[in-house]
């Protein structure tokens, strides 16, 4: 019998980064005696198929990375910048959200006050690979969605 169950805290603390990790535990009982087993994943390195297009939803497909991407691109950072996007990201999926950007490289997280721990949040180079990604879909759901509006000029002329 075998139990996955998903740690989404201060992984950072006890593995050296701040990944999401599956914790699986196997039970197995033999002669009479019970047995268990414990296995740490990286989340980030479970993917469902080497296709590049699945690989990259399994990490940005949900409904709200691709938001708090666009959000970096137009110069957000803080924690409370995010929370003020029309969107209305809970704050539970924002921080697991940021976690999980940051353990894949594409944010970087820099402390800006110690007391209490506040934090600001950039792209990274990997992450800034995605401009021209949003861009276009942000061009494509404008053409092809009634009753979106177009998307602000300076969104689409930055550069990654």
């Amino acid at each position: 019998m075998t139990f996955n169950l998903q740690v989404a805290d201060e992984c950072d603390t006890f593995f050296g980064f701040g990944a999401t990790v599956w914790l699986v535990v196997a039970a197995v009982r033999f002669a009479g005696q019970m047995y268990w087993f414990f296995q740490v994943r990286d989340m980030t390195s479970i993917r469902r198929s080497p296709c590049p297009l699945t690989a990259s939803l399994d990490l940005v497909g949900d409904k709200w990375s691709l938001l708090v991407v666009r959000d970096l691109i137009v110069g957000k950072a803080r924690y409370g910048e995010f929370l003020d996007s029309p969107e209305g990201i809970p704050t539970n999926i924002l921080a697991e959200r940021l976690r999980r950007l940051q353990a894949a490289g594409l944010v970087r997280k820099r402390a800006y006050q110690s007391r209490p721990a506040r934090y600001d949040y950039r792209l990274t180079k990997k992450g800034r690979a995605l401009v021209p990604v949003l861009q276009e879909l942000a061009r494509w759901g404008h053409m092809h969605l009634r009753g979106t509006w177009r998307p602000p000029a300076r969104f689409m002329k930055i550069k990654p």
